[in-house]
């Protein structure tokens, strides 16, 4: 006759979980949330202006700006060229409320050129030529708080002329 105890016919391991059953209940995970330790501020995207303007000479008189156009683009400036300017250049910049300068940019004088000729002898001569009306764009980075451009006007790397105008509320 085959004898049977009661509850010790489970394999030895098992007897031995059997208590530590509700010890691992009780250690089960709680469920996973994700919470950010702060939300991180959303960069606008770097956009560029283009700006398009016509500038005019008075004769004797000062330097006449006028803003035609302007156009935005997403996207960032690329590094400025180290290029040198001649004496004569026009720097474009952007001000805030308080006409602090937030971003600028130089670019050669429209109105004044340096012209290469062919003289009757068969030599190469050069010039100045100061042209009536020329028109000229600039590409800057958007700054937020831009209110004003102002354009500056420098001659034999003197100030000569400086203009400032209110910034597009189209852009």
């Amino acid at each position: 006759m085959v004898y049977i105890r009661p509850m010790f016919w489970f394999p030895r391991f098992l007897r031995c979980l059997l208590p530590a059953l509700p010890l691992l209940a009780a250690c089960s995970r709680p469920a996973y949330s994700y919470q950010p330790l702060s939300t991180p501020a959303t960069a606008e995207a770097p956009t560029v202006v283009f700006l398009i303007f016509r500038a005019r000479s008075t004769g004797q008189g000062p330097l006449q700006v006028e803003l035609l156009d302007t156009k935005t683009a997403a996207g960032a400036l690329k590094q400025p060229l180290n290029q040198p300017l001649g004496p004569n250049y026009l720097e474009v910049s952007e001000l805030d409320a308080s006409r602090r300068v937030l971003a600028s940019a130089r670019v050669e004088h429209p109105l004044l050129k340096d012209v290469e000729y062919q003289t009757e002898a068969g030599a190469l001569a050069r010039k100045a030529v100061q042209l009536p009306e020329a028109e000229f764009f600039v590409r800057l980075r958007r700054e937020p708080g831009a209110a004003f451009l102002r354009v500056a006007e420098v001659r034999a790397q003197q100030p000569a002329t400086v203009i400032d105008l209110p910034f597009p509320s189209k852009l």
